[in-house]
């Protein structure tokens, strides 16, 4: 591309001013988004899954171990308590929303099921 004044010399081929390069149409990349209902359908099946995977079966099997090690008590100590939330709720949410949003597919369980992946 070589410019001459107001005049541009592109490939050796055409000459082009400034003004006709600026009104060249070009094309225009549509991103589809999801709209609010497609984001609360991938959320409401991502919060059944986490739920019924960490909340019922995770949380009844870290509970009775720590009720058969430690007993009742341990929702008293507020260091048990936190432990337990901790590897119930908080570390296995995070490592399920920054694995699946990290993969190829960028989407969740919830996000694939209701077309809401960025590369779906």
């Amino acid at each position: 591309m070589v410019r001459i004044g107001p005049i541009l010399l592109l490939n050796g081929n055409c000459t082009y001013t400034l003004r006709q390069i600026l009104s060249m149409s070009s094309p225009v990349v549509q991103n589809s988004y999801a709209g609010v209902i497609r984001r609360l359908g991938a959320y409401a099946v991502d919060a059944v899954l986490l739920f019924v995977a960490f909340g019922l079966l995770l949380g009844s099997i870290v509970g009775l171990v720590i009720y058969l090690t430690v007993g009742f008590d341990w929702m008293q100590n507020g260091w048990l308590l936190w432990a337990y939330v901790f590897t119930v709720i908080s570390f296995p949410l995070w490592l399920y929303y920054s694995l699946f949003e990290s993969s190829a597919r960028q989407a969740t369980i919830g996000m694939k099921c209701w077309a809401c992946a960025s590369h779906a």
